[in-house]
Parts: structure tokens; sequence; C-alpha cells
């Protein structure tokens, strides 16, 4: 999923099987189905009743921590969180061999 998308998902938005995007950039919601390790992360998100979002950060506190984290292990500068979201489809097409019609749900690629 794109940055935004991952931080405007409400807790009341994941399901067993997905999660669902509304308003996304195309302007349509979409569901994006989930794998079995992405159940499991999301089985890790804090409990707080006060904070419905499932990443509890605004756009900028990510890009900072995302920037320190990437200093920390010595990439800074060499890698981007959109080229962390190439990878990720690189690892569903050879590793996860998903369906094409599943990987366009994950990604918001269009098929046209």
């Amino acid at each position: 999923m794109h940055k935004g998308e991952i931080l405007s998902v409400e807790k009341s938005l994941i399901f067993p099987d997905f999660i669902r995007l509304l308003d996304i950039k195309n302007y349509t919601s979409r569901d994006v189905p989930l794998t079995a390790k992405a159940k499991e992360l999301l089985s890790w998100l804090p409990d707080d009743p006060d904070d419905n979002r499932m990443v509890p950060l605004t756009s900028n506190a990510f890009r900072l921590k995302w920037q320190r984290n990437l200093h920390r292990v010595d990439l800074d500068g060499v890698i981007t969180f959109h080229d962390k979201r190439h990878e990720a489809i690189t690892c569903f097409v050879h590793g996860y061999r998903l369906p094409v019609e599943i990987l366009i749900k994950i990604t918001d690629h269009k098929n046209n």
C-alpha cells in the first residue's frame, strides 16, 4: 500500500481477511487482501481505545521515524519508502506467486 493509505487506515476497517481503504488516490474504495504474515503483524498492534488508527503516527512523524531508522542502519539517502513498496510487489510476484487480480487489489495498479 502507499504510505498515505497505510497512515489513513482505521482499526474499524480491518477485517479478518482484508483491509478496506476508503477514498484512496483515485477516489474509489478498495479491499486489500491480507496475507498470513500481514495478519500476524496486525495482531501485534497496540490496543488503544483512544486512537482508532492502525498506525498512530502523523505523516511527518512517520517520515522522521523512517529517516531516523535509515540513518541508524546506514541506508540514509539510499532507499525510499516507495522503493520498499516496489520490493514488496516483487516479493508478492516471485515469492508468494499471487494471481494478478490479487496483486492489483493490493497495489492499486490498474489492469488497463
